[in-house]
C-alpha cells in the first residue's frame, strides 16, 4: 500500500492509450496485443517503434472490447467484439480504477474514438497533474497526432561508458519480442541491412 501511495506523488513517464483494432494478425497466437491488433495506427506504432526504439518511461495501454485495459505485451487470443458507447460507459468505472493503480504520467494521449471515449471519462480525474491530449478528428487525423506525440517523446537511454581492457568483461542476454531494444546495447554480430542489432551485449563488470 505504501509503494503504491509513494507512486501516485511521483509524476514520470507518458501514457499512452489506444482502442483495439477490429484488424487481426492471427498468424501466431497468443500473442502480444500490440502485434495481434493490425490496423492502420498499430502498423504505424510499430513501424516508430522499430525505427526509434521504445522511448524511456513510455507505457501502452490498449483498450480492448473483449479484454478491457491491458498492457501492450498482454498476451491475448484473437476475437470478433467491438465497444459501442453503452458497453464503454459500463467498463468506466473498472477502467479508471486500473488507471490508478499505476504511476503518474506527466503526459497522457487518448488515441479513442468516439465509441471508446465514454470508457476513461473522468480521466482528467485520475491524473490532475498530468498534461492529457486527446487525439482529434477521424482516424487518419488522430494516427498522425499520435504520432507525432510519440516523435516528440525522448527516444535514447543512457549511454554506456567504453570498457576498460583492465576490466572483466560479462556477456548478458536481454530477451524480447520483436526488436524494441535497439541504443545503447551493442551487438557482437554485424548488423543487418535493416540495421537491427542483435541482443548480446558486453558490460563492464
Amino acid at each position: 500500500m505504501g509503494r503504491k501511495r509513494q507512486n501516485r506523488g511521483r509524476i514520470a513517464g507518458h501514457l499512452l492509450i489506444v482502442a483495439c483494432s477490429g484488424r487481426k494478425n492471427s498468424e501466431r497466437t497468443p500473442a502480444p496485443a500490440l502485434h495481434l491488433y493490425d490496423g492502420v495506427n498499430y502498423r504505424v506504432l510499430r513501424k516508430l517503434l522499430l525505427e526509434r526504439g521504445w522511448p524511456p518511461g513510455l507505457q501502452i495501454k490498449i483498450l480492448s472490447a473483449k479484454y478491457g485495459l491491458i498492457d501492450a505485451t498482454t498476451l491475448i487470443e484473437p476475437y470478433d467484439l467491438r465497444l459501442d458507447p453503452t458497453k464503454a460507459a459500463a467498463i468506466r468505472q473498472k477502467t479508471l480504477t486500473e488507471l490508478r493503480q499505476g504511476q503518474v504520467p506527466e503526459t497522457v494521449f487518448v488515441n479513442l474514438g468516439e465509441d471508446y471515449l465514454p470508457a476513461v471519462a473522468g480521466i482528467e480525474k485520475v491524473f490532475p497533474r498530468s498534461k492529457i491530449i486527446f487525439a482529434p478528428g477521424p482516424i487518419g487525423m488522430k494516427m498522425q497526432a499520435m504520432k507525432r506525440w510519440l516523435e516528440a517523446l525522448p527516444n535514447r537511454t543512457a549511454a554506456v561508458n567504453v570498457c576498460s581492457p583492465k576490466k572483466r568483461h560479462y556477456r548478458y542476454f536481454f530477451p524480447d519480442w520483436d526488436d524494441f531494444i535497439y541504443e545503447p546495447f551493442r551487438s557482437n554480430q554485424d548488423e543487418s541491412t535493416q540495421g537491427r542489432k542483435t541482443y548480446a551485449q558486453e558490460a563492464c563488470g
